[in-house]
Formats: structure tokens, sequence, C-alpha cells
């Protein structure tokens, strides 16, 4: 998968971070589901 670039805001600290985001709302509520989530945190973080 070519990377692509994504919108960035400027902290007050100065750091720049991407707008969007990868969110854990509402995981390791159910146990059956851990390999699932765990492997769309792998793919969120392995595609930057």
């Amino acid at each position: 998968m070519a990377p692509t670039s994504l919108p960035t805001v400027r902290l007050p600290s100065g750091d720049t971070i991407a707008v969007l985001g990868q969110g854990t709302w509402g995981m390791a509520e159910d146990a059956r589901r851990r390999k699932e989530e765990i492997a769309a945190l792998r793919l969120g973080l392995n595609s930057g």
C-alpha cells in the first residue's frame, strides 16, 4: 500500500501530529474479539 499524506495539526508544544487517529474505545470488552482487535491495531500502525 502506497503511503498517503494525512492532514496534520501543530500542538501548543510545537509537535505536529496527524489529524486522523486510531481509536480504541470499546476494545477489550469482549475477550472473544481479542485477536481481531489486535489485528486491527497492527494494521493501522503498519499502514502509517
